[in-house]
């Protein structure tokens, strides 16, 4: 029989199929129980190459078909999630359904509850749980520019409008600033999801420990950028000498964005630091500085 574990959810899916009869599964279904407004997301081209093919059957319901591991299930449907009307969000609890059925006809399920709730701009309590922030008030994540924090938890973060500087803290977090503004996201410890939108905005990375973020609709040609200035403080970074340092490459629905932090290294001392999807003005192989800050060519302070 099939197992299917739902860990989390929070705006996107991370599950663990295990099948004792089978490595492949067939199909599956992500389903919403929520509220008006509300829709699944899911790009078809994360199946690239999977042999699912994705299909969007309604604003709640997503179809995949076709024989492929379960780890290509896994990655595909762990790449959902979920979106919420912002000018006028519904607060309260979403009902969640994953369901896969193998080769053989096996089938299992599981389903979880999202609370969306209208918090604080710093999460609730001592900041360690799984938090969903949306500013509503005025000046609070609406149109203003705010300072939002996470801390703890896996986190969902609304930025709204306004030039925002959210900080998503420890924990795999997604950070939503795709209304218009020109914001700073940091994702903090763990790989986050971040969602960008019109406007220059900048992601800064700290450091490795970091993990791969995974950002959407990155758009260089707008001005959007990655702030690796506390990467590279001690390193002789140049924009002569960038390419030693920062390099681009090709990945399934993407760009990968590496950096070997001593510069001297080869292909495998590079690191992932950041996943691009639907990204613009950035190509495999290209010159990375054009979207990159580095120590000295840090932006005026205004």
């Amino acid at each position: 029989n099939n197992t299917l574990v739902i860990e989390a959810f929070e705006n996107g899916v991370d599950i663990q199929i295990t099948d004792a009869d089978s490595t492949e599964m067939a199909s599956a279904t992500i389903a919403l129980n929520g509220f008006a407004g509300d829709t699944l997301l899911l790009d078809p081209s994360v199946a690239a190459g999977t042999g699912i093919t994705v299909t969007q059957v309604s604003d709640t319901l997503i179809e995949l078909q076709g024989l492929a591991s379960i780890d290509a299930y896994q990655q595909v449907i762990n790449a959902a999630s979920i979106g919420i009307d912002l000018q006028n969000p519904e607060f309260g609890e979403r009902q969640i359904e994953v369901g896969v059925t193998d080769p053989d006809g096996l089938t299992g399920t599981g389903t979880t509850t999202i609370d969306v709730q209208n918090n604080l701009l710093t999460g609730p309590g001592d900041g360690s749980g799984n938090d969903t922030i949306i500013g509503t008030a005025p000046g609070d994540g609406q149109s203003g520019d705010d300072v939002i924090s996470g801390r703890g938890g896996d986190d969902t973060i609304f930025g709204m409008g306004g030039n925002d500087f959210v900080d998503g803290g420890d924990g795999l977090d997604t950070i939503d600033v795709s209304q218009p503004g020109m914001n700073t996201v940091i994702g903090g410890p763990q790989p986050d999801r971040i969602v960008l939108g019109p406007g220059a905005d900048v992601v800064r990375i700290t450091g490795l420990s970091d993990g791969a973020d995974t950002i959407s609709f990155f758009n260089a040609s707008e001005g959007d950028k990655l702030d690796l200035v506390e990467l590279f403080r001690d390193s002789d970074i140049t924009a002569g000498n960038i390419a030693d340092y920062v390099q681009t490459g090709a990945i399934s629905g993407g760009i990968s964005v590496q950096v070997d932090l001593d510069g001297r290294g080869g292909d495998a001392r590079f690191v992932d630091i950041a996943y691009l999807q639907n990204t613009t003005g950035v190509v495999a192989g290209g010159d990375p500085s054009s979207f990159v800050i580095i120590p000295g060519a840090e932006p005026p302070v205004s």
